[in-house]
């Protein structure tokens, strides 16, 4: 496989322009379209927020020869951020997307930014818990 299919990421970007990027990562069993509302409201506020189906979930493709983990959803990202020229931005992971987003951090190697992690948990019952992470990431 090419590093260029490599790191193909179909996104969603409903607001195209300078404002400050917030990166939503679905979590497991959904797509970037399971962020409609919340992108709908950050770009009435004026940011602009980015979608992205992680790889082998809606329209992003996963090869047969190419196993999944979090490690390469991480890297994918990365690459979707270089790609699209980005420095800086919030990201902001639900459940699965939680785990890539705090992979990306931990990858983030030579880069120069500073992240806090804020963890939001909500009951959603009195047996099942939602976890949103948020990385406010700041060159």
């Amino acid at each position: 496989m090419s590093p260029d299919q490599e790191s193909v990421l179909f996104y969603y970007d409903p607001n195209p322009s300078e404002s400050r990027a917030v990166i939503l990562l679905h979590g497991l069993g959904a797509d970037g379209e399971s962020w409609g509302y919340q992108a709908a409201a950050l770009s009435r506020v004026g940011f602009r927020p980015i979608t992205p189906d992680l790889p082998g979930f809606g329209r992003s493709p996963l090869p047969a020869d190419v196993e999944w983990d979090i490690a390469r959803c991480a890297q994918m990202v990365t690459c979707l951020l270089d790609q699209l020229g980005l420095d800086r931005f919030v990201l902001v992971g639900h459940s699965m997307g939680g785990t890539v987003a705090q992979q990306l951090a931990l990858n983030a190697g030579d880069r120069s930014f500073s992240a806090s992690i804020r963890l939001l948990t909500c009951s959603i019952s009195s047996s099942a818990f939602m976890l949103l992470i948020v990385i406010a990431v700041v060159q």
